[in-house]
């Protein structure tokens, strides 16, 4: 089998299930990317890319789904078809009820996988600087900013970062993408336990958000349009990837929700 057409080890999906892939891209990443799995609008979407870490990040990523999603679906990476939704969210052709979502930030790619379910994930590399609460204030339902503002100093960056990530997958879910009104929606955090307090689609007892650390300095979010899920992590190592040089992916230090 060529590498190209390696398939990541994957556990069979069942239903009401969601399962999480995570990696971390290495340093060499560009160099050691084998991008032929690409398809052409994907290979002139990498070299558009000025910045060479983003380039990397953006080309990991693609390659990376495309194992993870060829793995449950049978085929090779290099013959599946993605199409585009009306509000942006990419979906995969033929892909008999396979649903999926990617982000990525920083070093870090996310990648969720469902059977027929509607959702989003995103991961945000939390940064430093004093712009959280005007964006806040901009961006976040009224009950979100109350939150955040009541929140202690010491613990405001790391709540900014994940209610912003919260918000971003439940877009990405409902595919609505900048249509959708950031106002429209709240959801909230409190000891680790992510809600949906309203929402502008269904009701909130039909969705289900968990929320996690992947790794210091990360933070990351699921949303899905299903009331009770069953949730399952899973590291992607460079084995799971191939690349000339075998090092695409270092193994990430996971934290679970």
């Amino acid at each position: 089998m060529p590498a190209s057409d390696h398939h990541v080890p994957v556990p069979a999906l069942q239903p009401g299930q969601v399962h999480l892939w995570q990696g971390t891209v290495g340093c060499g990443a560009l160099a050691d990317l084998d991008p032929s799995v690409l398809s052409p609008s994907e290979r002139a979407r990498m070299a558009s890319i000025a910045n060479t870490a983003a380039r990397a990040l953006y080309a990991a990523s693609h390659v990376a789904l495309r194992h993870v999603l060829a793995a449950y679906d049978g085929r090779p990476a290099r013959n599946l078809r993605f199409r585009t939704a009306e509000g942006g969210k990419p979906g995969l052709v033929d892909g008999h009820g396979l649903s999926f979502n990617l982000s990525h930030s920083g070093q870090m790619l996310l990648i969720a996988v469902a059977d027929d379910c509607e959702l989003g994930v995103d991961i945000e590399q939390q940064r430093g600087g004093h712009r959280s609460e005007a964006v806040a204030r901009r961006f976040f339902a009224p009950e979100e900013y109350t939150a955040l503002a009541t929140c202690p100093a010491h613990l405001r960056s790391d709540y900014f970062t994940q209610i912003w990530a919260l918000k971003e997958a439940y877009i990405k879910a409902t595919g609505q993408g900048l249509a959708q009104p950031l106002q429209g929606f709240a959801v909230q955090c409190l000891e680790g336990h992510a809600e949906l307090l309203r929402c502008d689609i269904g009701r909130p007892d039909d969705w289900t958000l968990v929320t996690w650390t992947p790794t210091p300095g990360y933070k990351a979010a699921l949303a899905a349009q299903r009331p009770a899920l069953q949730v399952h992590h899973f590291d992607l190592a460079e084995a799971d990837i191939p690349s000339p040089a075998g090092s695409l992916f270092r193994k990430p230090h996971s934290g679970r929700p």
